[in-house]
């Protein structure tokens, strides 16, 4: 999702500067990452306000990390605790570690598909001097 809103957000900006040819001038360029990047932040900060003073945990999550905190007491009262604890954490999260994973890798290696050909053909141009 958050390709696709960025890849909105890119095109908005290209429109409302009119740069809507096979060429980017420098100055409307350099302003719209520039304005690209404060949206980005703007959300962030937006983002991490609003979990901070806003937002109340849930009761599930409450419990699945008091749980998590005795399973965690339980490991280190063993004999190599942090192996075990370790080794608990992979049979658990394992379908997320490799989800994530795939998911990162394609993104890194397909970018085509997640981008677009226009852009990744942008890429390839010669830098602006």
């Amino acid at each position: 999702m958050g390709n696709l809103v960025n890849t909105a957000v890119i095109l908005i900006l290209l429109a409302i500067f009119g740069e809507t040819g096979q060429v980017v001038g420098a100055a409307s360029s350099r302003s719209i990452i520039a304005i690209q990047f404060a949206v980005a932040t703007a959300v962030a900060i937006f983002m991490l306000t609003w979990r901070v003073l806003r937002l109340k945990e849930s009761r599930v999550w409450s419990a699945e990390h008091k749980h998590a905190g005795k399973i965690a007491e339980e490991e280190h009262l063993r004999e190599g605790a942090h192996a075990s604890l370790f080794r608990h954490v992979v049979r658990r999260f394992w379908p997320r570690f490799v989800a994530t994973s795939v998911s990162l890798v394609s993104a890194a290696a397909l970018p085509p598909f997640f981008f677009g050909a226009a852009l990744c053909a942008f890429l390839k141009s010669e830098p602006l001097s």
